[in-house]
């Protein structure tokens, strides 16, 4: 699919280059106030995504120039992201990209770098009319109920901060299973370090058998 990448707007990676911190110390920033973000969505998650205008990081680069900044609220936009529309219409990513790929809709702006991990957004009233011409004659197209209710369950346990294996031993499937429908639901794995100390599946007998 042919877009074009936008050059005025960038995402937290890009701006962490720029700037020579970690993607996390920019989140910070914006967290403290210094440095403005022009968007802000999946604004219902821990996870949110930021989009900052190309014009405010230099300005921010430059140590006579960041002392004009002022902060503002991020502006309002209709367009959405694929966080956004799981939580608007209340289904998986999978479904989008099944219909972008069908060309049913492509994405309205993309930001980040090529070849690497794009932010794709969407029009609401484009990602409606999509929505609402899912119901052919033949009957409902897409993922399963059972898929889409467990993908609401992964994104609100993923927004707690419960890893993937985690996730599988509460909702009792596979942790390759959870990884894929994260992945889908463009979320990021929430890693823990060291291994867990509670191992309720292995009785000390077992233990001393596999010894």
């Amino acid at each position: 699919m042919e877009y074009a990448i936008s050059r005025d707007l960038l995402i937290c990676s890009q701006v962490a280059n720029m700037l020579g911190v970690t993607r996390q110390r920019v989140q910070q920033m914006v967290v403290d106030k210094i440095l403005p973000p022009k968007y802000v969505f999946n604004k219902s998650s821990h996870r949110k995504l930021y989009l900052f205008d190309r014009v405010t990081v230099l300005q921010y680069s430059n140590d006579e120039l960041r002392k004009n900044i002022v902060w503002r609220k991020p502006e309002n936009t209709t367009l959405m992201s694929i966080p956004d529309i799981i939580n608007f219409l209340q289904c998986p990513n999978m479904w989008v990209y099944d219909i972008t790929r069908r060309g049913g809709f492509k994405p309205d702006l993309v930001a980040g770098d090529e070849g690497k991990r794009l932010l794709c957004l969407y029009e609401k009233k484009k990602v409606l009319r999509a929505w609402q011409k899912r119901l052919p004659q033949g009957g409902l197209t897409g993922p399963r109920r059972s898929t889409i209710s467990m993908v609401k369950k992964i994104v609100k346990l993923n927004a707690q901060g419960f890893s993937d294996s985690e996730i599988a031993r509460q909702l009792g499937c596979k942790q390759p299973r959870v990884a894929k429908l994260r992945k889908e639901a463009g979320l990021t794995s929430v890693c823990k370090r060291g291994r867990p100390t509670n191992r309720e599946n292995i009785s000390k007998g077992d233990r001393l058998v596999r010894a």
